[in-house]
């Protein structure tokens, strides 16, 4: 458990051929309204999409709350080449005693479909599994959402199973299915 809580000690940053994994800042407000008023591509999300930059200083507030408390780390994921932040990724739902943890993540529409969203999963995995010792990492994924069901699948994560209305939509004030994957540190393979 003790390289698990060293993530807590200082936010670690994180870096792949593409991309740096970085803290989020207010400064990324515009990027980060970008991302999270496009209908599109909160659509496998529960949350509404945000209408003003208080929503998203908001947002940034949280995710910070999130980090200090130890109940998440969400990474911005900044595009080296530009400086731009064109997405996110969290190691959430975390079980320190379990060396467990939940994988999310989402991209800004504009970077969809150029292996930016396998490049991060890959390198937070290769993290997680390999340097901070998890022993699992699962991802809840909507069972319209092939494009993440492909990423993972790619990356070796295995279908574990099928979760009826486990998450509530607030904008539908509906609930939502969740496919269940998961991948064991033995499992993974670096390329």
């Amino acid at each position: 458990m003790d390289r698990l809580l060293e993530l807590f000690r200082k936010f670690p940053e994180i870096e792949s051929e593409r991309l740096l994994f970085r803290d989020i800042l207010h400064s990324d407000s515009n990027d980060l309204f970008e991302i999270y008023r496009n209908r599109k591509a909160l659509k496998f999300q529960v949350i509404s999409p945000f209408r003003s930059m208080a929503e998203v200083k908001r947002y940034v507030d949280v995710v910070h709350d999130g980090y200090q408390n130890r109940y998440f780390i969400r990474w911005g994921l900044v595009e080296k080449q530009t400086g731009k932040l064109i997405g996110l990724i969290s190691l959430h739902h975390l079980e320190l005693w379990n060396y467990k943890a939940e994988i999310g993540y989402m991209l800004n529409e504009a970077y969809w479909n150029m292996g930016y969203a396998t490049e991060a999963v890959d390198k937070l995995l290769e993290m997680g599994l390999v340097k901070w010792g998890l022993h699992k990492v699962e991802a809840e994924i909507h069972p319209g959402n092939a494009a993440s069901m492909r990423v993972v699948e790619k990356l070796g994560f295995v279908k574990d199973g099928y979760k009826r209305e486990a998450a509530f939509d607030r904008e539908k004030k509906s609930y939502q299915d969740r496919i269940l994957y998961s991948l064991l540190a033995d499992e993974y393979k670096k390329k």
